[in-house]
């Protein structure tokens, strides 16, 4: 199973977005970031909105 296609836990999220455990974990109850279960793809596509609206 690859990266592209494996559901992520929270931790898998904030590694491979480098950013903390914390951190995702309240972009994901700030609905910011989706929870957890999806894949690579989405939630790079989401942490890339979400920084992009970010920066105004």
């Amino acid at each position: 199973m690859s990266i592209e296609t494996a559901a992520m836990t929270r931790r898998e999220v904030a590694w491979l977005l480098g950013m903390s455990d914390g951190w995702v974990a309240l972009r994901m109850r700030a609905g910011d970031l989706p929870r957890p279960g999806l894949t690579a793809p989405v939630y790079v596509a989401a942490f890339v909105r979400y920084r992009a609206a970010d920066r105004g």
